[in-house]
């Protein structure tokens, strides 16, 4: 298995394959399948889904209508494709946020289903299938929730107010 050989290094590679994947034209749900992520690979794959969830929310929740940050929060993060396509430099605070994020799935040994490996926070797959095998409650919810939100706004602060690499308002702003 992928992540058996280095496995914070592996779980961080995999999160942010998922991450890029989630706001391209290509499912994750479908890739997870087509090539059995199971165990912690899929439960970073799910991880990755669910930093650019995050990232997202976090970026985009002042410049969207409510409607727009509650659809990426509910798994819509296909609706900033245009967005990636025009504004590439939207890559950087998901895979921030998602190579932070990475780093408990390898240490916790996050785990998941070939099934959930494409889900992330939507419809809660992703933690659902990570507690279904073995984690802590409390732990999951530190994982899956605590550590993305608390790295997004960390990127945001980061590469928005201090860096000055990016205009939300911009950047984040939804594409009709």
């Amino acid at each position: 298995e992928f992540t058996t050989l280095q496995p914070i290094l592996m779980s961080i590679l995999i999160c942010c394959s998922f991450a890029t994947l989630i706001i391209s034209p290509i499912s994750t749900v479908a890739i997870g399948l087509a090539i059995q992520l199971n165990g912690v690979s899929a439960g970073a794959a799910a991880m990755g889904v669910a930093a650019t969830a995050v990232a997202l929310v976090v970026h985009s929740w002042k410049v969207n209508k409510s409607g727009v940050t509650l659809a990426i929060a509910l798994g819509a993060m296909k609706l900033m494709m245009p967005n990636l396509f025009k504004y590439p430099v939207i890559l950087i605070p998901c895979l921030s946020t998602a190579i932070l994020s990475a780093i408990p799935v390898a240490l916790f040994s996050v785990s998941g289903t070939p099934q959930s490996a494409g889900f992330g926070i939507v419809g809660l797959v992703g933690p659902l299938a990570s507690i279904d095998a073995g984690l802590n409650v409390a732990l999951a919810a530190i994982v899956w929730f605590v550590v993305p939100i608390a790295a997004a706004i960390a990127s945001k602060i980061l590469f928005e107010n201090v860096l000055k690499l990016y205009d939300s308002s911009v950047v984040f702003k939804f594409q009709e």
